[in-house]
């Protein structure tokens, strides 16, 4: 695979983590709070291997915030990302 090939498909690939970052803000902001193995399976349907390393990046990066029992909420930084991202 050339060096652009491989470029080009790292690029649609970090589109689609976007995408997919903004589609579970999306949720969690239509639908409240909603546990990790909801949203997990939710959203397993359409990238299988995606959304963990997604969950992960966004509670870390304060967009969510994961309770004890795992229900996962979005935050006054998520909710300002997915007003930014609409923007």
């Amino acid at each position: 695979m050339s060096d652009q090939a491989s470029s080009t498909e790292y690029a649609r690939g970090l589109v689609r983590l976007r995408e997919l970052q903004q589609a579970v803000l999306l949720h969690l902001m239509g639908a409240g709070p909603t546990t990790w193995d909801t949203l997990y399976t939710r959203f397993t349907q359409y990238r299988t291997d995606e959304i963990a390393h997604t969950l992960r990046y966004l509670a870390r990066w304060d967009y969510i915030t994961i309770d004890a029992d795992s229900t996962t909420r979005i935050t006054a930084s998520g909710t300002h990302q997915l007003q930014r991202r609409s923007a």
